[in-house]
């Protein structure tokens, strides 16, 4: 259920995306066509199965429509007109119960991407979408490098679009991406990428479009993860621990880009260092023996997998049982990262908001309990309100949402206690108190609890990273 509700809060967010951005192009009144270019090479039988309906209704056409490569046409990219998605109202269950046509098109895009970013990319043009695939089709002949090799070329998966929006000569990307307004893709971690055109005419076409030997070796580069997978998955090796292709190959670009950086370059020796990092886990290379193996590989240009074969069955023995403690390492790692980026965020902020569960444990009803940011005027108080006691127990009261300053800073806590009088008549007396806020910042809003103890002696106040956290303490109410 939490994936399902994880799951709709992406496509709702992502939907707002895709209506921001036809908002931006129908204020300064740009003609605008938004295209899902869906891949339909590599479709597993189920997929193919989703998409067959899809594409019978959305009318795609082919990238290699009258190229005379009937199989290719056939199996090839697909330009779809995506329902127009301009709108203001949420996406809801609603939506997926009834059936809505418009948001179950954008739904089914959208999950092919987030299983395998290089299935759907998304085109906003000024033009029809007979004129875009006439200018797409002029990419797909290619020269490359140097030696003039003319070659079909891939241009649309989304690792070479990224590089070629990045680094081809200005001229070359002006031709390619100059006819649409941005190319959209997802990225392995579900992250929407966007790379800017100029939404100008479309140009006379090239006979063939040139990539210098640099742009090559870059393409070549950002392909290396999905070549790697291939392989591994060829020959049964593909120890990722991910389900979807996306995250399976977000473990192994980990792993080539640290290859890289050992200065391996052949395929066969950066996916044979893939493999043994896939089973010997994060930061393996580190052991000194393996440092010397691989700056001696690299310096001799020898082939990386005979010397891994030299290598002493006790260092991978070694190795073996040591990676459940470098795995833990590096998820402690990345929580601190996580942790620091979200609280330099927070920090702009100068709050978070959360649920909070007060504490009475002062044996005294407490009134008109609240709360301001040190140094903060009373009118950015957060109201408590009031808190029963009782002489043996504690009394706990929850709100469901308030504004606290973040672990390391302070607050002024404010009360009204009562004295009982000869008369029978009560007196109140108003106290205020200093506390530093403990803990750690949640990493998502709507997450987390702030949990203040009010005692009759000493008050604190500790922000946990989620409740999930505040249980496992143990708390005995101090």
């Amino acid at each position: 259920m939490d994936d399902y509700l994880d799951d709709l809060d992406y496509q709702k967010t992502m939907l707002e995306r895709f209506r921001a951005k036809y908002r931006d192009l129908d204020e300064v009144q740009k003609p605008v066509h938004l295209y899902a270019l869906l891949d339909q090479g590599g479709l597993t039988a189920v997929e193919r199965q989703t998409c067959a309906d899809l594409l019978e209704r959305r009318r795609g056409v082919s990238l290699y429509a009258g190229s005379g490569l009937g199989d290719l046409e056939a199996i090839g990219p697909v330009l779809l007109a995506m329902p127009d998605l301009r709108g203001d109202e949420l996406l809801t269950d609603a939506d997926f119960l009834n059936a809505n046509p418009d948001t179950d098109v954008f739904v089914q895009l959208l999950s092919l991407a987030r299983d395998h970013a290089a299935r759907v990319t998304w085109i906003w043009t000024p033009h029809r979408a007979d004129t875009l695939v006439e200018h797409l089709q002029t990419l797909l002949h290619a020269r490359l490098g140097t030696d003039g090799e003319d070659v079909w070329f891939f241009f649309y998966h989304p690792s070479h679009l990224k590089v070629l929006h990045k680094t081809l000569p200005e001229a070359t990307r002006q031709y390619m991406f100059g006819p649409v307004h941005a190319w959209w893709m997802l990225d392995v971690h579900d992250r929407l990428i966007e790379l800017t055109g100029e939404g100008s005419s479309v140009p006379r076409g090239w006979e063939v479009l040139p990539v210098p030997a640099d742009v090559v070796e870059a393409l070549q580069r950002a392909a290396m993860p999905m070549q790697v997978h291939a392989w591994l998955q060829q020959i049964r090796m593909n120890l990722t621990t991910g389900y979807r292709y996306n995250d399976q190959i977000a473990e192994i670009a980990l792993l080539v880009e640290r290859a890289f950086e050992q200065g391996l370059g052949r395929p066969s020796d950066v996916a044979t260092f893939v493999a043994y990092g896939l089973r010997y886990q994060v930061d393996y290379d580190r052991h000194p023996q393996l440092g010397v193996v691989l700056s001696e590989t690299v310096a001799r240009n020898e082939p990386l997998a005979p010397a891994y074969r030299r290598v002493g069955k006790a260092v991978w023995r070694e190795l073996a049982q040591s990676a459940p403690l470098r795995v833990q390492a590096l998820a402690d790692r990345r929580r601190g990262e996580e942790l620091g980026r979200r609280y330099e965020a927070l920090e702009k902020i100068g709050h978070v908001r959360l649920r909070a569960r007060i504490v009475n444990a002062s044996g005294k009803r407490l009134q008109h309990v609240y709360f301001v940011p040190f140094g903060s005027p009373r009118g950015d108080r957060q109201h408590l309100g009031s808190i029963d006691g009782q002489m043996s127990a504690e009394v706990v009261a929850e709100k469901d949402e308030l504004l606290s300053p973040l672990p390391g800073e302070k607050l002024v806590l404010h009360w009204a206690e009562s004295t009982p009088l000869p008369s029978g008549r009560t007196f109140w007396t108003d106290y205020e108190s200093e506390v530093s806020v403990e803990g750690e910042v949640p990493l998502e809003d709507g997450t987390g609890l702030l949990e203040l103890w009010l005692g009759a002696y000493d008050k604190r106040v500790v922000m946990y990273r989620d409740e999930d956290i505040w249980r496992d303490a143990g708390r005995s109410g101090k």
